[in-house]
């Protein structure tokens, strides 16, 4: 789990190889890996970040910057944060339990969004 000024810095450094092995960077596929954190409302985000420094501890920080952690609105923002450092692909890591409304929240609220700012 990396923040996305971090998969910024991993970027240019596989461009920088790309250059020195005249390979296009085009060519590769830019995914990340993010932990789904996603709420449907402030104060279950508040309670999953909770739970999240208590399950990680002195980590959790670490982690939390490599999470989609929030509301929807601040899953839409953090997504595209990972678009605009050069992201192209993205995989969700799900850890049992989460809220059926947050899972809910992510399929009719952050897909949708995310596809039409993203084509």
């Amino acid at each position: 789990y990396i923040s996305p000024d971090a998969f910024r810095r991993l970027n240019g450094v596989l461009n920088e190889w790309c250059e020195k092995e005249s390979r296009d960077p085009a060519t590769i596929r830019r995914g990340i890996n993010l932990q789904f954190m996603v709420s449907a409302d402030v104060t279950t985000a508040n309670q999953m970040r909770d739970r999240l420094r208590e399950q990680w501890g002195d980590t959790a920080e670490g982690v939390m910057a490599g999470a989609l952690l929030g509301t929807p609105d601040q899953a839409v923002e953090r997504i595209g944060e990972y678009v605009d450092a050069g992201a192209n692909a993205l995989n969700i890591a799900l850890r049992a339990p989460w809220p059926a409304e947050s899972l809910d929240a992510w399929l009719d609220d952050v897909v949708p969004r995310v596809r039409v700012a993203h084509p």
